[in-house]
């Protein structure tokens, strides 16, 4: 089973992706989920083998076996979906997901956290998930809530270090708290220290400026967002090399 890519609309954004089917929750209802979730704690805490990748197989995962996982802390998480060629470093963090997909070479780094709300994982279809389309990557030392859930397109870099990404506020009004998913388009630059709001949409073949606050939609495509909040600042050339790269990586220039 491989993952499927987020879709673009004519703007570029990636819309609300619908529910996909019950599999990914059915930790909630089984009696043997405890004992599941366990065993895929301390599966988690091995090196990467393919030893570890059919162990994590026959534990229900859908991990392909040329994907990888490191040495990382996997607690309640109720899916895993990992693509051909796929990877996720050391020492991340990994909890109370509903479901984490990887698309084909996509990669996660290293010291990641990246978890979600158990309570208010209901309040939105895609609660809970962490969907990454192919040949994308987190890096390093970020903090990603999925309570709302939240999806990454194909060929995007959430780079550097030290990026939130946040799906879950409170409503003054109403005085609880809500969620609202957060959507990165394709062949999205993410740069370091930047903060992403609940409800955040961000056009593909865009750039956000490192220490950027990005609130409601960056719907244009082709362009350079900066501040607080996020503004266009400049245009993009529509050739730029990054919008046609073939794999996850960005390499060294000359």
């Amino acid at each position: 089973m491989q993952p499927t890519s987020a879709h673009v609309t004519s703007r570029g954004v990636c819309p609300k992706m619908p529910v996909r089917s019950h599999t990914a929750s059915v930790d909630a209802t089984d009696r043997t989920a405890p004992t599941r979730h366990l065993l895929r704690l301390l599966a988690g805490l091995l090196p990467a083998t393919p030893l570890k990748s059919a162990f994590l197989r026959r534990l229900g995962w859908d991990v392909s076996a040329d994907s990888s996982i490191s040495v990382c802390i996997l607690w309640r998480v109720e899916h895993v979906v990992l693509g051909p060629n796929s990877r996720i470093g050391a020492f991340n963090v990994f909890r109370d997901l509903r479901r984490l997909e990887l698309g084909q070479g996509s990669v996660i780094g290293q010291w990641n956290w990246i978890s979600a709300a158990p309570e208010l994982r209901p309040l939105s279809d895609d609660g809970g998930s962490l969907r990454i389309g192919h040949h994308s990557a987190i890096t390093s030392r970020h903090y990603v809530d999925a309570s709302g859930g939240v999806t990454v397109g194909d060929h995007c870099t959430v780079a550097g270090v030290r990026s939130t990404v946040i799906t879950h506020q409170i409503d003054l009004a109403a005085s609880a708290q809500t969620v609202k998913p957060v959507h990165i388009g394709h062949y999205v630059i993410v740069s370091s220290d930047c903060r992403i709001a609940p409800g955040a949409r961000i056009a593909s073949n865009s750039l956000v400026a490192m220490g950027a606050t990005v609130v409601g939609d960056l719907d244009e495509r082709f362009g350079v967002y900066a501040g607080v909040p996020a503004r266009k600042v400049r245009e993009i050339p529509r050739d730029a090399k990054y919008f046609r790269k073939a794999d996850v990586h960005v390499r060294p220039g000359c």
